[in-house]
């Protein structure tokens, strides 16, 4: 969407679940070149797929990356440059629609692979251990003895960038620096 200004897109509940908004890389050179607003702002919204893991334009080429669970209609919002689509490096066919959004957009299908891969894991895997990482959801787990953080002053210098208010350092509520928590079996 070029020029200088904002899209804004309202979706409903059920709608903003099945679209994506994969981040465009910006110039290599940059190191920032993966973060939105720092070092690329191309927007682009996809819906259909499962997953996107990675979009790139070249030219007017919109390559994307991801996985599918079903055969879906892709659905694309992105500069109006964009004429050709490739998904995981196969060309689809893809038509213009005007009911997507006021400054139209991009529609073709996906179709899932009937194709099996055959996997052959070796050695075999056998005994699979796990560690269950979710103490608080065990029947026993008590958090009567946790510290309530609502504190709203502190004598620590550095200001806090995303808070409510609420100071979270923990030497403001006499915690060691290092919480050796205990592990289930």
């Amino acid at each position: 969407m070029e020029g200088p200004f904002l899209l804004l897109h309202f979706l409903a509940g059920v709608s903003s679940t099945h679209f994506l908004a994969p981040v465009i890389p910006g110039d290599a050179s940059d190191s920032l070149h993966n973060f939105w607003g720092l070092g690329t702002d191309q927007p682009v919204l996809v819906g259909g797929p499962y997953l996107v893991h990675s979009a790139s334009i070249t030219g007017m080429e919109l390559a994307l990356k991801g996985n599918l669970n079903t055969s879906t209609l892709l659905k694309i919002i992105a500069p109006t440059v964009i004429s050709s689509v490739t998904w995981n490096g196969a060309a689809l066919s893809i038509n213009a629609s005007s009911s997507l959004t006021v400054v139209g957009g991009l529609v073709g299908e996906l179709m899932l692979s009937s194709a099996s891969v055959d996997i052959t894991v070796t050695p075999r895997l056998e005994g699979w251990k796990f560690q269950d990482s979710l103490l608080e959801i065990q029947p026993m787990f008590d958090d009567g003895l946790f510290v309530i953080a609502n504190h709203t002053t502190t004598n620590v210098p550095w200001k806090l960038y995303y808070s409510d208010g609420t100071i979270l350092y923990r030497c403001d509520y006499g915690l060691p620096l290092n919480l050796n928590l205990p592990t289930s079996t």
